[in-house]
């Protein structure tokens, strides 16, 4: 589909549709992102976003940029693609300011890679923290830690507990990962402290997102969560012995991206809120 881009027609900045499906899986295979169709599904389910074409309802998309609300006061924005034959023109910023202007007063935060870092600097965002991509064949489980799934019955109670992590309701999201992956919890009776998501996403296996009140439940959630094979999780940079711990079960490093926000994110100042260890995707936080 991206061959058919012309490298130089104007492009028209249009709605995102669920109907765009196929043109966002295009986009993202064009710039060689593992996301699969599944993945992008729920990505539109949840969220929203602007898409430039060359035509008015053409099929095929030069360039993307999604946001997601969650509850009135916060939002995230991600899957900014444009595609290759069309990038150096201006396109992403044309997306990311068309969603700013959707998105309206809310805080924004997102995750920025080294190319898209400045962009987003000079569009009011700082930088707040750095999460490090791993991934990798697991191929040796630890001994099982004391953890257990969740219950259907917990949506609620896991909902408040992300809420709390993230610092804004994402009870959609929790209740789309309930139905398609395994939340670990910590064993202690319900409301759960901590818990770990599990569920299937590009190459192989997601861990995310890992809340808990420190790194060592972090570690037992996310040694209840592994399976062999491919694993990704994206781990906050200043857990070390976290991340030190996903390495050594044979996930590395691949990729940095920093967590940048614009606007007054809810809760940040809060010490005594949990701990959000790991994204649920780059693009959601």
């Amino acid at each position: 589909m991206a061959s058919r881009i012309h490298p130089s027609r104007p492009v028209l900045v249009e709605p995102l549709a669920p109907s765009d499906l196929a043109a966002l899986t295009a986009l993202s295979q064009a710039v060689a992102w593992p996301h699969r169709a599944d993945d992008l599904s729920l990505l539109l389910a949840l969220g929203r976003g602007r898409v430039a074409r060359e035509r008015a309802g053409d099929d095929v998309a030069a360039g993307v940029a999604m946001w997601w609300p969650w509850g009135e006061d916060a939002a995230t924005l991600g899957m900014v693609i444009v595609d290759p034959a069309r990038q150096g023109q201006g396109i992403g910023r044309r997306l990311v300011e068309a969603v700013l202007a959707d998105i309206g007063p809310r805080p924004v935060r997102l995750n920025a890679t080294e190319a898209g870092a400045p962009l987003y600097a000079k569009l009011g965002f700082r930088p707040c923290r750095v999460f490090r991509q791993h991934q990798g064949d697991v191929d040796v489980l630890p001994a099982m830690a004391g953890a257990r799934l969740a219950e259907p019955a917990e949506r609620a109670a896991l909902g408040a507990l992300d809420a709390a992590a993230f610092g804004a309701p994402r009870q959609g999201l929790v209740d789309r990962l309930l139905a398609e992956g395994e939340f670990h919890v910590l064993p202690e009776p319900a409301p759960a402290r901590g818990f770990a998501v599990r569920r299937r996403f590009g190459r192989g296996q997601l861990i995310g997102p890992l809340v808990a009140p420190d790194e060592a439940h972090a570690i037992a959630l996310l040694e209840a969560a592994l399976v062999r094979g491919f694993v990704r999780i994206d781990v906050d940079a200043n857990a070390s012995a976290l991340g030190a711990r996903v390495e050594a079960l044979g996930m590395s490093v691949v990729d940095t991206v920093v967590e940048m926000v614009r606007g007054d994110w809810p809760g940040d100042e809060d010490p005594s809120r949990p701990r959000r260890l790991a994204l649920a995707a780059q693009a959601l936080g």
